[in-house]
């Protein structure tokens, strides 16, 4: 028998209490207030975000374009979202440098 979903509103600071910090995996992020775990990628992920840094970073260090990052990075981009998003890039018009992910 199937147990129902739950259909509450999950917030940043739910979510942050299910992380355990001695782990990167699972993964907990929400958006639009949902629930989101994600198991550990196949290595084929880590090949390719590892490529994607490579090309990424110099073109956006060369235009001054800000600095590319990856995970794990938690950023909160709206009241009921929380993502670890494995690549990014922090503009250089950000000021002052962000110190916190949240």
């Amino acid at each position: 028998m199937a147990m129902p979903a739950d259909s509450s509103v999950w917030t940043p600071e739910r979510v942050r209490e299910l992380i355990d910090e001695s782990r990167h995996w699972p993964r907990y992020e929400c958006i639009a207030g949902e629930l989101l775990v994600t198991p550990v990628p196949r290595p084929a992920h880590f090949v390719a975000l590892d490529l994607l840094v490579r090309a990424l970073a110099p073109y956006v260090e060369r235009h001054g374009l800000g600095r590319v990052i990856y995970s794990p990075a938690e950023v909160t981009v709206e009241p009921t979202a929380l993502v670890q998003p494995d690549l990014f890039v922090i503009p250089a018009s950000i000021t002052p440098p962000i110190r916190a992910w949240t």
